[in-house]
């Protein structure tokens, strides 16, 4: 018999199952491409900050651009 088979194991899994959505919150990730140049995406980074968001990752593209990835929490 494992844990999860147990009583306890059963309660632990009612508790998890009824409590983490509660602690989870909905975000939306989207993209904002600009220059490769360290004003343009500071200038872009900063402008997106101020809105609450965080950047997720930044990924080279063709012709000497950037694609940032923000992530923000959905209200």
């Amino acid at each position: 018999m494992d844990f999860w088979s147990t009583v306890l194991g059963q309660h632990l899994a009612n508790v998890l199952i009824n409590c983490l959505p509660k602690l989870t919150v909905e975000k939306e990730q989207y993209v904002v491409t600009c220059g490769a140049t360290n004003a343009a995406i500071l200038l872009i980074t900063k402008k997106e900050y101020e809105k609450g968001a965080r950047v997720v990752s930044a990924i080279p593209t063709q012709n000497n651009q950037v694609a940032i990835i923000f992530e923000k929490e959905v209200s």
